[in-house]
């Protein structure tokens, strides 16, 4: 409590004691007015507190080391005894380190200038920290950081969410500093609180000290924390807050030396106070090979393994139970506690079992061991114990938060609740928080949250006891649905490559929609929308399986009521079966759109179902059908003014006349789609046209050309983030190396292509790459090779029905033809049937491969 007049007072019996003029004289006020630089009057006004002066931290310093100058001050205790009246900041530890201060005794046991009352309240109790029975796993760094945090600042709050571990590091950094505060450490437990007024009687308990008579116990408290030099640990407070908040700021202005480290679900709100965030422990990251030396690096796995050895001595990670442990620690999200649960039931599952049990995680996971806190006997009560903090309109928006998958942002939020932003942003704020949502750490302009897989859970169940969660399933369905229209229509402008992040980054919500209106068939017409809305993000970013399989299953579940919308679907499967190679399904899914479209007098949608039927007809070689759709496709667009279909139209129109030996033509018409592409900012229609004038510049052996087009394309494409055309401009610029002879440049182009165009299943792309391959293995004398990788692309094209294109094909002859004379007919036959004999996959593992001879895995081909 801030005491001018006890300050005033004390200081003046101060430096009245002193002698530090040589004649022996006493000094005055003035002259201590004189040592701090103010003159007596104003000096006077700060001390009395007139018109509103008030004593600066800057006066107070300079009156306290002046008076140790003097020799009036001279133990340390005085010194805090005056910065405590006056509620001032303490000396830097340089201010401390040097003189006056430096030659002030340091503080007693028991220091002098307490009062007898103050004296009888102390205790030769020492402090015992708690000491868990079980070892500290990981969080290193972490440790050193909160260490270094709370030995500079005098608040630090640890929160986040329960089980993360919160107590557990307090703990530990308390025993690191166990020799850093002079009057100790100690720890007090608040959980079983139910009242903050009860918190001063818990810190008087944990500290050891006696109530005195009549004396309010803050009081006492407070005196007797004045002067120490001392580390209080608050362990659960979340549920005490805010009228807890009141009792430490208290302490801490009372007692300039003290710190506190506490513990809880959010911060106590208070100035001064210092957050650090405790996340769950380390996990692997999705790339990291499910191996046991992989992922023992990290601190999830070493916490199973460390608490598994500690039921089953002979418990280790290995190859028998590597993906299991995995499996666990990721479905558990690296939540300390509940690895813990886990790991109990050791005792009568195996790791498989618990694993396959984790669906029904909040009864598998409750452990009744004695001495651990009912909350963290079983993971359901930890969350229970958060939750039933939560006022109503937070478990509300928790509830509803649950929909989602993956994460959110406040505008999907919004949008899905029907609400404006503001209207939910103090809510949401506090769910963060409380540590029951949690920052996505994105770089992105647009803020994302998203909520731990156990606490998603729990959300859900809590959403189903509501009764409400068929509504909010609907609603989330019906945001995302509104969501991929629209960006369909932007994925035709010049905004593609945000809108296809945009949607990258949603997609884990896209397929929960996907697989909660497949699984309500009152719904699944929702579930055949949103996919016709995406097959053009799948063909960019893929999986195209993952996009065929979710089309492919809404159109069998969905009736004939709506054929526009199950035109658009038909159209969307085709193109990704396409896309694919598989051009007998791609054929018959695009003419019932075709026939449903005619029937519909959708003009629009009749001109793109004839450009996407024309393109298997231009893969199978068929291309006087395929011009004839072509230009019915154009002849549309040109009625409808349709700019992006004319450019279209025209572009395709162009490999139809390069295909068939007119490359002036094919330019003439690639220029005319280039400059559609460029007026309509359409930069996806640009790159392709880019890259099939490099097809005419290369056909031509212009190669500097070329590979400038194939370049530009590529650029365009990456900036898309367009996997399927990358794929093909690289393995395009790999052409161009080999018929420059950079054959290291080319394979490097090669494997990047092949690499890409095996996740997305394009057998097409595969072959041609293989093919390239092929002849940069002939070029450099490798002949067998070459011989084994042409025979395993023949049986790829034949599977599909696409032969090489005429254009390619002098050039496929020609190294043939050599690697045939070089190696002899009845060598190069028997190593051609060899690569016929190779599998897909076998023939990819051999082309990355540098094995001379073709890996034992086969399978034969009819």
């Amino acid at each position: 409590m801030y005491d001018l007049t006890a300050f005033r007072d004390r200081i003046a019996t101060l430096y009245r004691r002193s002698t530090p003029y040589d004649d022996g004289r006493r000094p005055t006020q003035k002259d201590l007015a004189d040592a701090i630089g103010l003159n007596r009057s104003e000096l006077s006004s700060r001390l009395n507190g007139l018109k509103n002066a008030r004593l600066s931290a800057r006066d107070v310093k300079a009156i306290i080391q002046a008076l140790a100058e003097w020799g009036a001050i001279t133990a340390q205790a005085e010194v805090y005894e005056l910065l405590t009246l006056v509620e001032c900041a303490n000396f830097t530890a340089a201010e401390w380190v040097n003189p006056p201060l430096a030659d002030l005794s340091d503080l007693p046991t028991a220091p002098a200038m307490l009062t007898a009352t103050q004296r009888s309240v102390l205790s030769t109790q020492r402090p015992v920290l708690p000491h868990p029975l079980t070892s500290f796993i990981g969080r290193e760094g972490e440790q050193l950081e909160v260490a270094g945090l709370i030995t500079q600042r005098r608040l630090v709050t640890l929160i986040g969410t329960g089980g993360v571990g919160k107590t557990r590091l307090a703990l530990q950094v308390a025993n690191q500093l166990a020799d850093r505060f002079r009057d100790g450490i100690y720890f007090i437990e608040l959980a079983s609180l139910h009242d903050a007024a009860l918190a001063p009687a818990a810190i008087s308990r944990a500290l050891g000290m006696e109530e005195q008579g009549s004396q309010p116990l803050h009081i006492t408290l407070h005196r007797y924390l004045q002067l120490r030099e001392a580390l209080l640990v608050l362990d659960n407070c979340e549920h005490l807050v805010p009228a807890l908040a009141n009792t430490v700021a208290e302490l801490l202005a009372a007692s300039p030396r003290l710190h506190i480290l506490a513990t809880s679900r959010e911060s106590l709100h208070i100035h001064g106070e210092t957050t650090h965030r405790v996340l769950p422990l380390a996990l692997p990251a999705p790339t990291t090979p499910i191996t046991p030396p992989a992922i023992s690096q990290y601190e999830a796995v070493q916490l199973f393994v460390a608490r598994a050895t500690a039921i089953q001595p002979s418990f280790r990670l290995g190859p028998d139970n590597v993906a299991a442990i995995h499996a666990i620690c990721q479905q558990l999200d690296g939540l300390p506690l509940a690895i813990e649960l886990a790991v109990a039931r050791l005792s009568v599952l195996s790791v498989t079992q618990i694993m396959a049990q984790l669906g029904n995680r909040f009864r598998l996971l409750a452990d009744r061991l004695r001495g651990v806190a009912p909350r963290h006997q079983t993971l359901r009560a930890l969350i229970d114990w958060s939750y039933d903090l939560l006022p109503q309109g937070e478990q509300a928006l928790l509830r509803h938060l649950a929909v989602f998958s993956g994460g959110f942002t406040l505008d999907a939020i919004a949008g899905m609740l029907g609400a404006d932003a503001l209207d939910v942003l103090d809510t949401l704020t506090e769910l963060l928080n409380k540590s029951m949502i949690y920052p996505l750490t994105e770089s992105e302009s647009e803020p994302r949250f998203a909520m731990l897989e156990t606490i998603r859970e729990y959300a859900l169940l809590k959403l189903e006891e509501s009764g409400e969660a068929g509504v909010w399933h609907l609603r989330h369905a019906e945001y995302y649905l509104a969501f991929s229209q629209n960006a369909e229509a932007e994925l035709k402008g010049g905004q593609q490559g945000q809108w296809l992040n945009r949607l990258e980054r949603d997609y884990d919500n896209l397929r929960a929609v996907f697989a909660w209106s497949l699984g309500t068939p009152a719904h699944a017409q929702i579930a055949l929308k949103l996919g016709a809305a995406l097959w053009r993000f799948w063909q960019a970013r893929g999986p195209i399986s993952e996009g065929r399989l979710w089309l492919e299953q809404a159109l069998a579940r969905t009736d004939h009521e709506d054929l526009s919308s199950r035109a658009k679907a038909l159209d969307g499967a085709g193109c990704l079966a396409y896309l694919q190679s598989d051009y007998v399904a791609a054929q018959q899914l695009l003419e019932s759109c075709l026939l449903l479209r005619r029937g519909l007098d959708d003009q629009q949608g009749i001109a793109t179902a004839l450009s996407h039927l024309a393109a298997v007809f231009v893969q199978q070689s068929d291309y006087s059908h395929a011009r004839a759709l072509y230009e019915e496709c154009l002849s549309i667009s040109r009625a409808l003014d349709d700019g992006l279909g004319i450019r279209t139209s025209l572009n395709n129109l162009g490999i139809i006349a390069e295909s068939e030996g007119n490359p002036q033509l094919a330019k003439d018409l690639y220029e005319q789609s280039l400059a559609i592409a460029q007026a309509t900012g359409n930069q996806a229609a640009v790159a392709s046209t880019y890259a099939n004038l490099g097809d005419i510049a290369y056909d031509q052996q212009q190669y500097l050309v070329a590979r400038q087009f194939f370049e530009a394309s590529l650029n365009i494409v990456r900036e898309l983030g367009d996997k399927w055309n990358i794929a093909y401009a690289l393995m395009k610029l790999g052409n161009v190396a080999t018929a420059f002879g950079d054959y290291d440049l080319a394979r490097s182009w090669y494997i990047e292509s092949l690499t890409l165009q095996d996740k997305l299943g394009d057998r097409l792309g595969i072959s041609a790459i293989l093919e390239g391959m092929a002849a940069i293995a002939a070029a450099v004398g490798q002949v067998e090779r070459a011989a084994h990788l042409w025979g395993a692309c023949e049986i790829i094209r034949e599977q599909i029905n696409s032969p090489i294109f005429p254009t390619n094909r002098h050039v496929y002859d020609r190294y043939v033809a050599d690697a045939r004379a070089a190696l002899g007919i009845a060598a190069f036959t028997l190593a051609w049937q060899a690569g016929r004999m190779m599998d897909q996959q076998a023939a990819i593992a051999y082309a990355l491969s540098n094995n001379p001879t073709i890996p034992s895995h086969q399978s034969s081909h009819p």
